[in-house]
């Protein structure tokens, strides 16, 4: 009997092992298995999460808040600069006068050194043409006070303020009503003030004004008259200072009688 012939496919094909199938089992899509050792705690897994997948959530610990505390410190001090301001933008006060013999009358209101030397002269007036005692001037003009402070402290210490002086009474108005630093600021006003473009005269009782204020509410801080004729002099405009240099002035001690003669000259 004839042997067959084998092909070469043939023989490669009895020759060929077979290798068994294998199978893997795959997970559906978005699934993950975490082995126990790097499985996060499991207070960190979000097992109510939407997603299939792990969801890791930080945990961070809060410090302590000073959002309140800061809050409640700028509420304080913005509170009190509220106030402050709206104290400076109060309107000033007015002194009101009608016949020489009735008592000058003190509106509500801010009150700086103007209308301190305002309400002081006309207290003085009242006085003289009232015909009012000294011991008596004070119980009138303090009652004509309309500030409500002014009101509250005048009848808190009604018996001791009706005996004061006039001048003891305007000193002690001076302090609760003026600020602390106003006498030495007010100097300093007067001692920058330059003549410029106004009229000398205009200037010079401008001057004087701001000075006599010192000298009625804090004397330590006026110029002395010759310091105060020194002090217009020296802040004169260019002009008016070339004319007295080419020709002086004979009156050089009196104040009226040299600002009279740089009047004309002005």
């Amino acid at each position: 009997m004839p042997i067959p012939l084998v092909t070469r496919q043939e023989a490669r094909r009895r020759t060929a092992v077979a290798v068994p199938p294998i199978t893997v089992d795959r997970e559906p899509v978005g699934s993950t298995t975490l082995s126990p050792l790097s499985s996060p705690p499991h207070s960190l897994i979000d097992s109510d999460s939407e997603d299939e997948s792990p969801t890791t959530e930080l945990h961070t610990r809060a410090l302590p808040s000073t959002t309140s505390t800061t809050t409640s410190t700028r509420s304080i001090t913005t509170s009190t600069s509220s106030k402050m301001a709206n104290a400076d933008r109060r309107p000033l006060a007015e002194v009101r006068i009608g016949k020489m013999k009735d008592c000058p009358i003190l509106t509500p209101g801010r009150i700086d050194p103007q209308v301190l030397q305002t309400w002081s002269l006309a207290c003085k007036r009242y006085m003289k043409h009232a015909e009012k005692k000294p011991s008596e001037i004070v119980s009138f003009v303090a009652e004509a006070m309309q500030e409500p402070r002014l009101i509250t402290w005048y009848q808190a210490g009604q018996e001791r303020i009706d005996v004061l002086p006039l001048k003891g009474y305007l000193e002690e108005l001076s302090k609760r009503v003026l600020e602390k630093e106003w006498a030495p600021k007010l100097r300093d006003q007067v001692l920058s003030s330059k003549q410029g473009d106004q009229a000398f005269m205009d200037w010079k009782i401008e001057v004087e004004n701001l000075n006599a204020i010192l000298l009625t509410s804090a004397p330590t801080h006026t110029l002395k008259p010759d310091a105060l004729k020194n002090q217009i002099e020296a802040n004169l405009n260019t002009e008016l200072k070339l004319s007295l240099r080419n020709e002086s002035i004979l009156a050089t001690n009196d104040l009226q009688a040299w600002s009279f003669e740089v009047d004309e000259r002005d």
